[in-house]
Parts: structure tokens; C-alpha cells; sequence
């Protein structure tokens, strides 16, 4: 497995809970280096996830794989979000906040919203047609000509 830097942490463990982008990461990791033990192809590693899953989806396709971690820039080949909370920032005022301990710096961190790369894996960003904002956490994602990526009002 590769080396992981130790300031790559999160300074507290209450906002992992949610964010579990350490321990997804590593996976990502092992899974890569270990495929042939399980007849697998560390080329086609693709992610999907729902809600918190989704907002995991949106961080591993923002990972700076080479530098954070000695792996190839396409390790993931693609993701689903699934009703993904790209912005934490709503979830500061929720009932979660207690358990989570958002900070303002937790939240630009581990904010798919916040943390777009200028390239990455295609993704497939899906949201219940009958969800709300509210109950996403966020309103939806969609993707401008070109590629960015913008936070859209639903039509």
C-alpha cells in the first residue's frame, strides 16, 4: 500500500463520521494495490454511494492521487452519486451538528462543492426525483458545457 501523510488527517474525528474520506481513500488505496489477490483490475475502479456515500463519490474523484498518495491520477475511473451532499454547509444547522462539530474549515474541506478539480473521472450525479433540497442537504449538481461544475436551483 502506499504512504499516507499524516497532515492529510482531519484535526478532529466527530466530522469523519460523515466524512470518511480518510478511510475511503485507503481503500481506494488497497484496493488498487491488492486486485490481483481477488482476480481484480486496478484499472477500473469506479465508486458509487448515496447521501453521505455520494458526497464520498464527489472527494474521491477530487483526490490528488499522485501527490497524496503515489497513485495514478485516473485511479478512479468514474462515480455515482446518489442524492449526494455536496454542500456541507446546511448540515452546520441541522440536528447533526452536535455529533458532527462542523467547522467552517471542515466544511470547505470535505464539500465536493468546494473541492472540484480542474479534471476527473467522469460522474454520473443522480437525485430522487421526488427529494428536496432540504432533504439532500443541498440543492442539486449539474454539470455546464465544458465540464464545470455548477450548484443549480431546481427548475
Amino acid at each position: 500500500m502506499g504512504t499516507r501523510p499524516a497532515a492529510r488527517r482531519p484535526e478532529t474525528r466527530t466530522a469523519t463520521k460523515l466524512c470518511r474520506d480518510i478511510a475511503s481513500r485507503e481503500e481506494i488505496d488497497r484496493g488498487y494495490n491488492e486486485a490481483s489477490r481477488f482476480n481484480g483490475d486496478p484499472g477500473r475502479i469506479y465508486v458509487a454511494g448515496h447521501s453521505a456515500g455520494g458526497q464520498q463519490v464527489g472527494m474521491l474523484a477530487a483526490t490528488d492521487w499522485p501527490g497524496a498518495y503515489g497513485l495514478p491520477e485516473e485511479i478512479v475511473r468514474g462515480g455515482i452519486p446518489i442524492s449526494g451532499i455536496f454542500d456541507l454547509q446546511p448540515l452546520r444547522n441541522s440536528c447533526l451538528q452536535p455529533k458532527l462539530q462542523l467547522t467552517h474549515e471542515v466544511i470547505l474541506r470535505q464539500s465536493p462543492l468546494f473541492n472540484i478539480p480542474p479534471s476527473g473521472p467522469p460522474l454520473l450525479i443522480t437525485l430522487g426525483e421526488a427529494e428536496t433540497a432540504e432533504s439532500t442537504g443541498n440543492r442539486p449538481i449539474t454539470s455546464r458545457p465544458g465540464g464545470e461544475m455548477d450548484s443549480a436551483e431546481r427548475s
